[in-house]
């Protein structure tokens, strides 16, 4: 049998529409249960913090709103400060990872998925796609300088920050 030149090409850009949907990943949604940073979850002690990265400096920020703000409503919260990491939370609560600059010898795992400074833009949004695409378009995406990943189990998010196509920070973010 043979194929039109028009069947062919439908024929060709059919299966490059395949490949390219087989190519994106089915990540649905973001829980902070699949974070993990040196092996930590997202939220620790500050024994197990202190156990993995030493003695910290120690701050009280005046946040004026979320969900880490200083006030009568919340018990007091400080940070755990090192060279590239923020730590925030109580003795109470815990603490969760506020702030990572990632360098040649970290990085962060969402699930299976490992996010460094080699992470380039077009790497995260591919693995990210379905999820972000909830959120952003296609166009958005490659144009903004910080990508958010909402929480499915709270109203938090992870940023990731890009610097010349390249993942260089975390920061935890909380609405008002």
């Amino acid at each position: 049998m043979k194929f039109s030149f028009l069947t062919k090409i439908f024929s060709i850009i059919l299966v490059l529409l395949l490949m390219n949907s087989i190519t994106f990943s089915k990540v649905k949604s973001f829980s902070w249960k699949d974070f993990k940073y040196c092996d930590l979850s997202f939220n620790n002690s500050k024994m197990k913090i202190i156990k993995k990265f030493g003695k910290p400096k120690q701050n009280v920020p005046e946040y004026e709103c979320g969900n880490y703000a200083t006030g009568k409503k919340n018990p007091d919260y400080y940070q755990l400060i090192y060279k590239d990491i923020i730590c925030i939370g109580n003795d109470k609560e815990g603490f969760i990872f506020e702030s990572i600059i990632l360098n040649d010898n970290n990085y962060i795992m969402i699930g299976d998925y490992r996010i460094s400074n080699k992470t380039s833009k077009n790497e995260f949004i591919k693995h990210f796609n379905d999820l972000l695409l909830t959120y952003y378009s296609k166009e958005e995406l490659l144009n903004r300088e910080v990508i958010q990943l909402f929480s499915k189990d709270t109203d938090d998010c992870a940023e990731f920050y890009f610097k010349n196509g390249k993942v260089f920070k975390f920061n935890y973010w909380s609405p008002c």
